[in-house]
């Protein structure tokens, strides 16, 4: 029955989509959104317990022990099934609009957004190292729990928050023609690779911006009316994606490199870094945690009852002002699975499905129709003119969507963050123009008065 469950179920899951009759053409959130969770939640299982002959299911846990819970399995495959065809329900509930307005004033000023946000990304990488409270050699040279006590302050947090501005540089590079600002956008780029994914070994940003790098190609091709080249996007997809997951080899294995031979047949090693993402690392994570949720909750700890969703309605609002601020669920977690990590800081996020799950049992399902309802909104802003809600939801939706099937809501502030951001550049820049239009039409009409005179 298991057997038949994880083979069937991923064609079926097809099939009820092509029954939706969604083209790719000007709906690509939903297919990203749907090749993400096919392949995690669907296609990775199949691959990882289909090795041993679907015998077995093990969640490493050191609180909880192996779990090994058919019934969690199967309560998982219904839930996530009926998830996703809400979801569809609810991307087909919206028809495709897009405003046809286009903010001139932005379009004309891409540069100077372009090059703050670079330098803004930059001075932000630089301040997650400085207010991390270790020196970069300390940092280098530990584990990538050892800096998360002092993770939490607020010099750090707002250091992280100015790193995702390159999103925005990377969805809007094709438009700039100053070979200055592209340079200053690449040395950013380039410290945030070395600082994040070296340093430390997290992904998550350097996936963000070339997501949006990925985003800008389709966007800067349909301005210029120029026939969308799929392939180059599929490319820099495919390099992007690869790159996360044989980074988790590398990066446990980088101490051994000497030298840059080893760093290519690192980064290059297929078999070893796939066998352990997919069977003990990333690609398995997703799901894996998934099932745990189900198998620990209500058993080990209740539902919390929507409060992960309270927490965030009240994001702005610091804990220590609002002391009933609830905690987040990959903290809740953490908390159950693996305690020794959640006493230093440590999170583990439950993936959406287990999220949902955790906060409202079977009733959970209901956040996939909301899900296709916002990204059917949102794509229909990505089908429309430059806008400032385009350049925010371009640039720093995929982060938010990514986070998002991880488990944590840490992607929504980023969007929210580039958003009030891109607010802000937008009424300095109109400001500035208006007070110099103002003043031109002021000298213009002393010059005809004196003229008249």
């Amino acid at each position: 029955m298991l057997a038949i469950t994880f083979i069937i179920t991923p064609f079926l899951l097809f099939f009820i989509t092509l029954y939706f009759r969604i083209n790719i053409k000007g709906n690509y959130l939903f297919w990203l959104f749907y090749i993400m969770f096919s392949t995690l939640f669907y296609f990775i299982p199949v691959i990882n317990y289909g090795s041993t002959g679907f015998s077995h299911i093990l969640f490493d846990s050191s609180a909880v022990g192996f779990i090994n819970d058919i019934e969690s399995v199967m309560k998982v495959y219904v839930f996530q099934t009926l998830f996703f065809i809400l979801f569809l329900i609810g991307y087909k509930m919206i028809k495709p609009n897009c405003n046809k307005a286009e903010d001139n004033l932005i379009k004309t000023h891409l540069d100077k957004i372009v090059l703050i946000a670079s330098i803004l990304s930059f001075l932000g990488t630089i301040g997650v190292v400085y207010f991390s409270g270790m020196s970069l050699s300390q940092l280098t040279s530990s584990s990538r729990f050892g800096y998360w006590e002092t993770k939490s302050t607020m010099p750090h947090l707002f250091s992280g928050y100015l790193q995702t501005t390159l999103v925005i540089s990377a969805y809007l590079f094709l438009f700039i023609k100053k070979k200055s600002i592209k340079a200053i956008t690449i040395i950013s780029l380039a410290v945030l690779f070395y600082i994040e994914m070296m340093v430390f070994g997290s992904r998550s940003i350097f996936l963000a911006v070339g997501a949006a790098f990925a985003f800008g190609i389709i966007n800067y091709m349909k301005i210029k009316s120029k026939k969308i080249k799929m392939g180059r996007v599929s490319i820099v997809s495919l390099l992007l994606l690869h790159l996360m997951i044989v980074w988790q080899y590398v990066r446990y294995n980088s101490g051994s490199f000497q030298t840059a031979s080893d760093w290519v047949l690192g980064i290059f090693n297929f078999k070893e870094a796939y066998s352990i993402s997919l069977f003990s690392g990333d690609l398995n994570y997703f799901f894996a945690t998934t099932v745990s949720a189900f198998n620990n909750v209500p058993t080990m700890h209740d539902f919390l009852y929507g409060s992960t969703y309270l927490r965030l309605a009240l994001f702005f609002i610091p804990s220590s002002i609002v002391p009933f601020k609830p905690e987040e669920t990959q903290r809740i977690f953490a908390s159950i699975i693996n305690p020794e990590y959640y006493n230093i800081g440590a999170t583990y996020p439950p993936s959406f499905i287990g999220d949902s799950y955790i906060n409202f049992g079977f009733f959970g399902i209901i956040i996939g129709l909301f899900l296709g309802l916002l990204l059917k909104a949102w794509q229909n802003i990505l089908n429309g003119p430059i806008s400032i809600n385009k350049i925010a939801i371009g640039s720093a939706s995929f982060l938010f969507l990514f986070l998002f099937i991880r488990g944590t809501f840490n992607g929504f502030y980023n969007l929210v963050f580039i958003w009030l951001f891109l607010i802000g550049i937008s009424f300095t820049i109109k400001t500035v123009h208006e007070k110099s239009h103002n003043k031109s039409h002021k000298n213009n009409s002393y010059k005809i008065k004196h003229l008249s005179q």
